[in-house]
Formats: C-alpha cells, sequence, structure tokens
C-alpha cells in the first residue's frame, strides 16, 4: 500500500511538472551581503543562571541559487550559502566584552512565489554545517534553519531581504543544573545579479 502511495505521488508530481515545461525557465542568482545576528537563549524551568546580556553583531552572507521556475507563479530554489553568525556579550563576572563569529555552509532549499514582474517572495529550510575547527563540544556541528524573505529585481540586479531563525540550537550545555540552549537568529540583507533566466 505504502508502495502505491509512493508511485501515485511520484506520477502526480511528474505530471505536474510535465504539463509546466511549456513554461519552464532555468535562472542562476548569485547573493552577496550582511546580516545583523544575534544569539537568543532558552532555560528550563528554574533560571537560576545569569548569561549575561548579549548584542547584535554583523556577520556576511553569500548565495549560489540555481532556480527553476517551472510556472508564471512558482518556482524551486535549490544552492550553496555561506553564513557568518555570532553575537557579542558582556560578562558581569570579568566585567568585560567579548564578539564572537561563527561560519556556516549550507544548502538552502526554498519555494518561491512571484508576486509581479518585480517582486518575489520565498520560503525555506537550509541546513547547514559548522566551518570551524576550535571550538567546544557544546556546538552542534549541523544545524537546521527556516528562512523566509522577498526579493526586488531591476533588470537583473537584486535586493534581497530575509530573517533566519535557527531550529535546532547551536549550543546546549547544563550549567549549575540549568539545562541551556542558545540559537542565533539574524536579519539579512544582499544584493545580487541573475546571470541567466
Amino acid at each position: 500500500m505504502k508502495n502505491t502511495k509512493a508511485v501515485f505521488w511520484g506520477i502526480l508530481i511528474i505530471q505536474c511538472l510535465c504539463n509546466n515545461l511549456g513554461f519552464a525557465q532555468f535562472q542562476l542568482e548569485s547573493h552577496l551581503g550582511g546580516n545583523v545576528s544575534l544569539r537568543y537563549t532558552t532555560y528550563s524551568e528554574n533560571r537560576s543562571v545569569n548569561m549575561g546580556k548579549t548584542t547584535p553583531i554583523i556577520g556576511v552572507q553569500a548565495k549560489i541559487l540555481p532556480i527553476y521556475q517551472f510556472s508564471p507563479k512558482f518556482g524551486l530554489e535549490l544552492g550553496l550559502s555561506f553564513n557568518q553568525y555570532g553575537f557579542s556579550q558582556y560578562s558581569p563576572n570579568t566585567e568585560k566584552r567579548t564578539s564572537l563569529w561563527f561560519n556556516y555552509i549550507g544548502i538552502p532549499i526554498a519555494g518561491r512565489w512571484q508576486i509581479n514582474k518585480a517582486f518575489q517572495a520565498y520560503l525555506g529550510l537550509n541546513g547547514a554545517y559548522l566551518l570551524d575547527k576550535n571550538v567546544s563540544n557544546e556546538m552542534n556541528r549541523f544545524t537546521l534553519i527556516a528562512e523566509t524573505g522577498c526579493r526586488w529585481n531591476y533588470k537583473n540586479f537584486i535586493l534581497s531581504l530575509s530573517y533566519n531563525n535557527h531550529i535546532t540550537p547551536n549550543f546546549h550545555f547544563v550549567f549549575i543544573n540549568e539545562k541551556i540552549n542558545q540559537r542565533f537568529h539574524a536579519l539579512n540583507l544582499a544584493i545580487g545579479y541573475r546571470f541567466f533566466g
């Protein structure tokens, strides 16, 4: 029964794509920009630990996006991304501020909606891997990121605004019997160029 359902859905998807082959467009875009990221913390019920105050920090973002536009309104993008997230933290114990950056390479996949000729919106996920070697065991190497955003294009030039929220924790540890998870979220602004499509 499961195999029958899988075959049915496979045939249905292929048929939908084939019905749109007359319109199908392949595009390739590159994006380069920056982000403002912040680490936020979730505690266990007691919350007896003060982790210090964190403030946003600026990082770098880059993407290569092959795009399959299978209808006038809808498309699919699957690419390669580099994102730099971090935070600046003031420690009440040392009375010093420390700034840290972490570098991730990821594979974003998203559905996109062509609102009109100039505007697109998209929503998707990014499976990312932490590139930095000298990090503590409290950091997860892999993280899953939800991303939504919009783009405005003029001819082949693109302006992109997006928001990233890490679904899985970047840090997880126990401190003074307190279970602590920490995640990044970021606001991204980038410019891009569409090579063809």
